[in-house]
Parts: C-alpha cells; structure tokens; sequence
C-alpha cells in the first residue's frame, strides 16, 4: 500500500538570511523574522494567542548539498 503526502503552500517564513542561515537559533541576531500566512487563515489563528502553533515547510532554494542523512522506515 501506498500512501501520498500533499503540501499546499499557504505562507512563506521571512528573515533577513541570504546565505548562511544557522541551523539552530541565535539570540543576538538583528532582524525581522515572521511566517506570513495567506490572510483567507486569520480566523482560524485567532485563539492561537500564547498556544503552540506547528509549522511544516519545504526549503526550495537551496544553494548547497544538504549535509546528514534523512531515511524513512
């Protein structure tokens, strides 16, 4: 059996990176950084204030080979 997993893009996350992005957070870095989602998914978040919100995302640029490994079982 198989299965299909389909993402359908309803925002886009922002910073200020171009190149270099860390891989883990850094406190001190300058900047703005956001998720911009599309305005139609505004009341769906409005008692989202101070809960948790998880966010799935595809890098689609990408400059460089990715380093590790990702396996599926």
């Amino acid at each position: 059996m198989s299965a299909k997993l389909e993402f359908k893009q309803i925002g886009v996350i922002r910073t200020p990176y171009i190149d270099n992005a860390p891989y883990q957070p850094v406190d001190e870095d300058k900047g703005e950084f956001y998720i911009a989602l599309d305005g139609k998914y505004a009341e769906g978040l409005v008692d989202l204030a101070g809960g948790y919100l998880h966010e799935f995302f595809n890098v689609h640029v990408q400059r460089a080979p990715l380093a590790g490994r990702v396996e599926f079982i």
